[in-house]
């Protein structure tokens, strides 16, 4: 994965929800999306019109989640990507381990 730009807090990781658009101005609501989020899920989803994305207790770890988008023509955008990082609790944090 490219390095984590946003690093978020354990404690956030409850919902997590994700929108994301298209660069495609025809048709809009005919565009279709596949998404997988990289380190969490091995293969990509179905192809939906639903243009958001939703995880739910996320352990902590370094992920990418990944879109494509498909046009009413079957034209298909580059894979996108959002690099991001759950940080561990505070009780599995490296400076806890000395005190353990």
């Amino acid at each position: 994965f490219r390095q984590a730009g946003i690093r978020l807090p354990f404690t956030r990781n409850a919902a997590l929800r994700l929108q994301f658009a298209a660069p495609f101005f025809s048709a809009t609501d005919q565009i279709s999306y596949q998404t997988r989020l990289a380190g969490f899920e091995d293969t990509w989803s179905a192809w939906s019109h639903e243009n958001y994305k939703e995880y739910t207790n996320l352990w902590e770890g370094t992920y990418e989640f990944q879109v494509w988008a498909m046009d009413a023509y079957g034209r298909i955008s580059r894979v996108s990507g959002w690099p991001f990082a759950v940080t561990p609790p505070w009780y599995r944090q490296r400076w806890m381990y000395a005190i353990y």
